[in-house]
């Protein structure tokens, strides 16, 4: 079914431009997402990592810390060398496994991650294929998939600063640009431009809404301007000037 879906992409992920309004299809202004963060080397990054990790989630026995936890002991395991590397990657491998059945968290050491990644919620499964990169600052919910289609390879590139909702489904060699909110139970298969919200199944890509612009006072008393001789202020309405200052012309 998921196949099929991606048919629907060319019809459905449609953008409009603030400016001009004029569609354009999301694959023909393609995101860019930041590379992630340099690999784990030392045992100093693994831990400062951890702390910020813990910072972050409040604290150390959540599902989300744990399973972040075994993620970069395994990445940090995969950069050492022997006789270390041998060992520490096999204690990585029975910890992972146990570890998804205990969170729920599916996401192997290959996957590249950047700064302060935030699993809000991890009561559902959550599944990041291997290949998938997330850029900084990402923030995902609880039963969301970034993984591939059927019969194609490639996963998801994710930039920073991205909010992926409950129940979502990223799948794909696509990327998705900084700052983009993908909404809840939302199936994306196209590119999302930076700054842009993904909603529907399959999603449909807009612009983030900007702050309504603000209204204009009413003139009231001290709206003035000089006269013609620059003597003194006038109002421009002279009848109105004098309602406001409670007088009579």
């Amino acid at each position: 079914m998921l196949g099929s879906m991606h048919s629907f992409a060319e019809m459905d992920a449609e953008v409009r431009t603030p400016s001009s309004g004029a569609p354009y299809k999301a694959s023909d202004k393609p995101a860019e997402a930041a590379p992630p963060s340099p690999e784990i080397t030392s045992f100093a990054s693994l831990l400062q990592d951890l702390r910020r990790d813990r910072d972050r989630h409040g604290r150390m026995l959540t599902r989300s810390f744990i399973a972040l936890a075994v993620y970069r002991f395994g990445n940090w395991a995969a950069q050492q060398q022997s006789p270390v590397r041998r060992p520490a990657l096999r204690l990585y491998g029975w910890t992972d496994k146990v570890t998804r059945v205990l969170t729920g968290v599916h996401m192997d050491r290959q996957v590249r991650v950047g700064k302060d990644l935030h699993i809000i919620h991890a009561e559902a499964n959550i599944s990041i294929h291997p290949e998938a990169v997330l850029g900084d600052r990402v923030g995902i919910m609880h039963n969301v998939t970034i993984g591939t289609e059927p019969n194609q390879p490639g996963a998801p590139r994710i930039g920073n600063d991205v909010f992926i909702g409950v129940g979502a489904v990223v799948l794909g060699p696509i990327t998705i640009g900084d700052r983009v909110l993908v909404a809840a139970n939302s199936l994306v298969i196209t590119d999302v431009p930076p700054d842009s919200l993904a909603i529907g199944v399959p999603a449909r890509v807009y612009p983030k809404l900007s702050a309504p612009p603000k209204k204009a006072a009413e003139p009231g008393a001290d709206d003035l301007v000089k006269g013609p001789d620059r003597s003194g202020p006038r109002h421009a309405d002279p009848d109105r000037h004098a309602a406001a200052l409670g007088t009579r012309r």
